[in-house]
């Protein structure tokens, strides 16, 4: 929908939009949020860095080398968007590894 996409415009420095270091939370959030669909979805329970790692290897994303301290726990690395539009179309497959 159309609220969707401008959010992920907005965070992802798409359409034509300034990219925004300030949201860099709101994008963990988002890449959290994309983990619980895929929960979601398959019904099992992902172990979360191996599914983090899966999305970085898709090409969508990389680390930014910075770590976003407020995040009330350890330390969060921060990503930034790379590469194809993620709005585009298909991209490849994302295994999702499942905790034992």
């Amino acid at each position: 929908d159309a609220r969707r996409r401008a959010r992920i415009e907005a965070l992802f420095a798409l359409g034509g939009r300034r990219w925004n270091e300030e949201r860099a939370l709101e994008r963990y959030e988002l890449l959290y949020e994309a983990g619980l669909v895929a929960e979601a979805v398959t019904g099992l329970t992902l172990h979360k860095q191996n599914f983090r790692r899966g999305v970085e290897r898709t090409g969508l994303v990389e680390a930014t080398g910075a770590l976003a301290s407020a995040t009330g726990g350890r330390p969060a690395e921060l990503y930034r968007s790379v590469g194809a539009d993620p709005l585009a179309g298909a991209t490849l497959g994302l295994t999702l590894p499942a905790q034992r």
